[in-house]
C-alpha cells in the first residue's frame, strides 16, 4: 500500500514537470531522455557510490527518481534537509524539483545517515548543470562537509563532460559558493544557457568552470604541492634570515626621512614606489599636499596662542645635558612644514610640538614667566589637537623629558 502511494505521488509530480517542460525545446527533452535511457542506465540502476580513503564514516551517493524504495527514502530525506535549511524556498517547489526525473541529487552520508546534499539539473547537450539546492544539516555545518560535497559533485560531472555549473545564490550563500570556485562573472556563452534556467528574484547568478584536468578529490594535495613549491622558490631568493642591528638615530631624537634608509629594506627587494603601496606619484603628491595644508592650518592655530611667545623666536639654550641636542622652536617647525614632504603624517608633527614643549619645561625654572606660559601653551595645544594620539605623544614626551 505504502509503495503504491509513493509511486502515485511521484507520478503526479511527473505530470506537473511534463507540463512545465512543454515550454522547453523538444530537441533538449529528447536528448535528456536519450542520455538517461541509453548512456547512463546502468549507472542509475546501481546508484554511484564514492568513498573517502581511510574514512569509513563518510560516503557520497548519487540518487534520482527511479521508482526504487531506496531512492524515494533518500530523496525524502534530502527534501527535508533542503526545507529546513532553506526556509524561504517554497516546500512544494523543493518537492517538485527533487523528485523530478531530470534532476539528480548527490547525498553525503555519515554513519549511514544523510546529512546533506546537492540537487542539480544537468543539460548534457549544452554541457552545463544548474544547481537547484545545496544544504548541510545545521548540526553538521562548519566541518568541511560542504566543500567535500561540492568537490565530489565536480568530480562526478566530469564523467558527463559537464563544463560549467550555474546557480542563483542568495546573500547568505554567496560566500560559500565563492569559496567553491564560483564567480559572479558568467563567462559561458549566453546562447548556451539563456532560456534553459529560471530567473530568481533576489538571487545572484554565479558560475563555476569545471576543469577537465583537475582531480577535485585531491584539491588539498594539489594546493599543498603548490604551496610547497612557492615556499621553496621564496627561500631561494629570500634574505629573511639576515639580521640587521637596531637604528641609533632614534636615540638622538632624530628621524628617518625614508623607509629606504633602513638597512635591509632595499636588499629585501623593496623600492621607493613599492613602499608607498604602489600608488602613482600623482596620488602621493595629492595626499601629501592635503596633509601639508592640514598641518599648516594647525600650526597657525597653535602660533595664534598668546602663550606661544617663548617658542616663537629662535631660542638659544644654555648647555644643559637634559635638553635634547636638536632644539626645536616654532620657526624651525614652520620651516619644516614649508618643505612639504618633511612631515608625512600628523603624528610626526605632533611629536615635534610636544618635544619642543617638554624641552621648554626642562629649561625654564619653576616660577618663571616663561615656564608659566609654556604650561598654559601646552594645555592650549592639547585642547586644540583634541586627539588620543596627541595625548599619547604628550605622555611619551614627558617620559623622555624626565
Amino acid at each position: 500500500m505504502n509503495q503504491k502511494i509513493k509511486k502515485r505521488k511521484i507520478k503526479e509530480t511527473d505530470i506537473e514537470m511534463e507540463a512545465s517542460a512543454a515550454k522547453r525545446p523538444r530537441s533538449e527533452l529528447d536528448y535528456d531522455l536519450n542520455h538517461h535511457n541509453n548512456v547512463s542506465t546502468n549507472d542509475y540502476n546501481a546508484p554511484i557510490i564514492y568513498r573517502i580513503p581511510n574514512n569509513n564514516e563518510i560516503m557520497f551517493k548519487i540518487y534520482r527518481n527511479d521508482d526504487s524504495e531506496e531512492s524515494c527514502e533518500a530523496l525524502i530525506a534530502l527534501k527535508n534537509i533542503f526545507s529546513r535549511q532553506l526556509p524561504k524556498m517554497p516546500k512544494e517547489y523543493i518537492v517538485r524539483l527533487v523528485f523530478d526525473r531530470r534532476h539528480i541529487s548527490l547525498a553525503i552520508i555519515r554513519e549511514g545517515r544523510i546529512i546533506g546534499g546537492i540537487c542539480y539539473r544537468p543539460y548534457y547537450e549544452q554541457k552545463f548543470g544548474e544547481i537547484a539546492f545545496c544544504a548541510i544539516n545545521g548540526s553538521e555545518q562548519v566541518k568541511g562537509y560542504g566543500t567535500l560535497l561540492m568537490n565530489h559533485l565536480k568530480n562526478h560531472v566530469q564523467k558527463d563532460r559537464i563544463e560549467y555549473f550555474l546557480t542563483y545564490a542568495d546573500n547568505y550563500a554567496i560566500g560559500y559558493f565563492q569559496k567553491q570556485g564560483f564567480s559572479k562573472t558568467v563567462m559561458m556563452p549566453k546562447e548556451r544557457w539563456v532560456g534553459y534556467i529560471k530567473d530568481y528574484d533576489g538571487g545572484t547568478l554565479m558560475e563555476c568552470y569545471i576543469h577537465p584536468g583537475i582531480n577535485y578529490l585531491n584539491v588539498n594535495g594539489i594546493v599543498a604541492k603548490q604551496r610547497e613549491f612557492i615556499y621553496s622558490r621564496i627561500k631561494e631568493i629570500s634574505k629573511a634570515n639576515i639580521s640587521y642591528p637596531g637604528l641609533d638615530i632614534f636615540r638622538n631624537g632624530k628621524r628617518v626621512n625614508s623607509l629606504a634608509e633602513v638597512p635591509g629594506v632595499l636588499e629585501a627587494g623593496w623600492s621607493e614606489r613599492l613602499l608607498f603601496k604602489g600608488t602613482s606619484e600623482r596620488d602621493r603628491n595629492m595626499l601629501q599636499s592635503k596633509l601639508t595644508v592640514n598641518i599648516k592650518t594647525m600650526l597657525e592655530k597653535i602660533r595664534s596662542s598668546n602663550n606661544a611667545w617663548p617658542f616663537d623666536k629662535t631660542t638659544k639654550y644654555d648647555a644643559d645635558p637634559l635638553v635634547k641636542n636638536d632644539l626645536l622652536d616654532l620657526p624651525t617647525i614652520a620651516a619644516r612644514v614649508k618643505l612639504n614632504d618633511f612631515y608625512r603624517c600628523k603624528e610626526t608633527f605632533y611629536a615635534d610640538i610636544f618635544f619642543m614643549i617638554n624641552n621648554g619645561k626642562i629649561k625654564w625654572k619653576e616660577g618663571s614667566i616663561e615656564l608659566e606660559s609654556v604650561l598654559l601653551f601646552e594645555k592650549f595645544v592639547q585642547d586644540s589637537l583634541s586627539k588620543d594620539s596627541a595625548d599619547k605623544l604628550s605622555k611619551e614626551g614627558d617620559k623622555d623629558g624626565n
